[in-house]
């Protein structure tokens, strides 16, 4: 890394650093004044409601977590404080005297920019379903009762693709790996049964379901049993159930609490929704796969606006950053609306802000080189 890259970096990110965690302290403290005496009443240790907070900073606050959402803000804010420095005491016409291209000093905040949003998605994809899990949990706590969620009796499940109905009697979703009183029937496409099982427990054991005590039953075309029921004493292992626990945690799930591979998953495994239920869904999706990429769109926005901070002071940048924020999450929820309402394709509803900013950025871009 040449010196003028480390000195760009070090100005970038350190701005950015106070943002992020001047609003990530904000956002804490306003949260707390609101439960700290439940905190105090249930005897909650400090380490454990610091905790809760670092994941209750990732967790899922409607279409994306809170963290993936003021990161792009937080990155917008250092990069026009750095950039007003740097055209302040004319440094960028003084790199730029020297050959080096506007292109090439930005280079060091695209890449930031690019790794933030990797960043974001890792962190929706793999730490917010879980830290809601965590704050979903303590917050049980606080209400008097137990941390792990309540085991669920007679649950029902109905996987569509392979058009198996699961009755179950106990599942635990701390211990999905294990069921107890199993039912499950396999339908025709006619919606008529072919076979039925019953079992006392089913385990999820190295990628395959294995049942203990289970009975056995086929039917024939019209329904009817096509011989007595057959049981069998030894465990039986049923390559053949592709179902998993995921499948069924998916189905006590909140939507918006699913990762992005999950949201696809389910819209997979479910071909008969309605078109207005599964815009919605596809909608949700989308949003989730767009806005980490606000990261890359907010920095290309606020490469010119930063560079001419210097003729209109930084209020005026800061101001016009702000403005440009309100328009974008305007155009967001514009998209929502239309997109799950079938007025516009639902990818087109999430993507469309990024793809109007894209376009502005560059075409400013253009015009500052």
């Amino acid at each position: 890394m040449k010196l003028i890259d480390r000195y760009l970096l070090r100005e970038y990110l350190g701005a950015t650093a106070y943002c992020l965690a001047a609003f990530l302290m904000l956002y804490v403290v306003l949260d707390m004044f609101e439960r700290l005496p439940d905190f105090i009443e249930a005897g909650i240790p400090w380490t454990r409601i610091g905790l809760f907070y670092a994941h209750f900073i990732v967790a899922f606050n409607g279409p994306t977590s809170f963290f993936a959402l003021i990161l792009p803000i937080s990155m917008l804010l250092g990069l026009l404080y750095a950039l007003y420095g740097f055209s302040r005491h004319n440094e960028l016409t003084a790199m730029r005297a020297c050959g080096i291209g506007l292109s090439r000093l930005m280079l060091p905040f695209l890449l930031v920019a690019g790794l933030a949003a990797l960043l974001c998605l890792f962190v929706q994809e793999r730490l917010a379903p879980q830290a809601n899990l965590q704050v979903d949990a303590m917050e049980r706590v606080l209400r008097g009762g137990p941390a792990d969620e309540p085991p669920l009796k007679q649950h029902p499940f109905y996987h569509q693709p392979s058009r198996r109905q699961w009755q179950i009697g106990l599942f635990n979703p701390s211990e999905p790996h294990t069921l107890e009183n199993v039912r499950i029937v396999t339908e025709r496409d006619d919606h008529t049964r072919a076979s039925e099982l019953v079992a006392e427990r089913a385990k999820w054991l190295d990628g395959t379901w294995w049942f203990f005590g289970a009975t056995i039953r086929e039917f024939d075309p019209e329904g009817r049993p096509t011989g007595p029921a057959q049981t069998v004493l030894r465990p039986i292992e049923r390559r053949d159930i592709s179902e998993t626990p995921e499948d069924i945690l998916l189905g006590i799930r909140s939507w918006e609490l699913f990762s992005a591979l999950q949201m696809w998953s389910f819209i997979r495994n479910h071909p008969n929704l309605s078109p207005e239920d599964r815009a919605r869904r596809l909608v949700d999706l989308h949003i989730r796969l767009a806005m980490p990429w606000v990261c890359l769109v907010v920095t290309l926005l606020g490469i010119p606006g930063g560079v001419h901070t210097h003729r209109q002071g930084a209020l005026t940048g800061i101001l016009t950053a702000i403005f440009f924020l309100f328009i974008f999450y305007t155009l967001l929820q514009a998209g929502n609306y239309l997109g799950k309402r079938l007025i516009i394709p639902p990818w087109l509803g999430a993507w469309f802000p990024n793809m109007v900013f894209l376009i502005t950025s560059l075409f400013m871009i253009r015009r500052l080189k």
